[in-house]
């Protein structure tokens, strides 16, 4: 099954909002033209220990400050599979904004035509688990 959703503006905050010892999953879904004028336009993962796992999606055309697509802190986890970034933009972190032990996988994904005024993938204060880029 997939789904589809374009055109959302959470504005301050991610589309989708994970917070404290929580999980989420995605799977054969497409994000487009999302905005947040905060944080990760399509997930937030807020505070800690949360794990985000992504299969076979498409994230284009979203836009937030920091962290065009996702925003991840306190040792949260996105894990991405077979997905597609395109046309993403940020301040800092065009895909992805990882602070204060946030971790970035990425597994046979394709990363095009995104941007950032600083690093397409963001990492600052990060020295628990490496970013893996596969």
């Amino acid at each position: 099954m997939s789904s589809t959703f374009k055109d959302c503006k959470p504005y301050v905050a991610g589309f989708i909002d994970v917070y404290e010892n929580s999980k989420l999953q995605i799977d054969t879904s497409t994000f487009t033209n999302l905005f947040s004028i905060g944080s990760g336009s399509v997930v937030l993962a807020n505070y800690k220990e949360n794990t985000i796992t992504i299969w076979n999606s498409t994230f284009k055309n979203n836009y937030a400050i920091l962290g065009g697509v996702f925003y991840a802190q306190f040792s949260s986890i996105v894990e991405c599979y077979n997905c597609t970034f395109e046309n993403n933009f940020a301040m800092r972190g065009g895909v992805a904004f990882m602070n204060s032990n946030g971790v970035l996988r990425l597994y046979n994904s394709t990363l095009k035509g995104n941007r950032a005024l600083n690093a397409v993938i963001y990492i600052s204060a990060c020295n628990a688990d490496p970013t893996i880029l596969d």
